[in-house]
């Protein structure tokens, strides 16, 4: 895992031609944010992307965005409406060995 901002502002201090700085700059700045909470106002999940939710009662959930009418589904809770959940951040890479 690396730190973006940090990257960022790294790229920004290295001497360069400056061609594709700002390409690279806008390409780290567009990738999830692993560890990162996203929240709903700033954007949402794919359709049926499995991701981790931040919940309004301060509840963290497993659940995936249902549809285009505002509503998630979590195993513990059942449909949440969009009003609920507050933030969201994709899942980990599964551990291997």
């Amino acid at each position: 895992m690396i730190d973006e901002k940090k990257l960022i502002e790294r790229i920004k201090q290295e001497p360069t031609d400056g061609i594709y700085t700002h390409e690279i700059i806008e390409a780290i700045e567009e990738q999830p944010k692993i560890g990162g909470w996203i929240p709903c106002s700033e954007r949402l999940p794919e359709i049926e992307q499995t991701v981790l939710l931040s919940l309004r009662s301060l509840d963290v959930s497993v659940g995936f965005r249902a549809n285009t009418d505002g509503y998630f589904y979590t195993e513990g809770e059942g449909y949440v409406l969009y009003e609920n959940v507050l933030a969201w951040q994709p899942l980990p890479e599964a551990y291997h060995e």
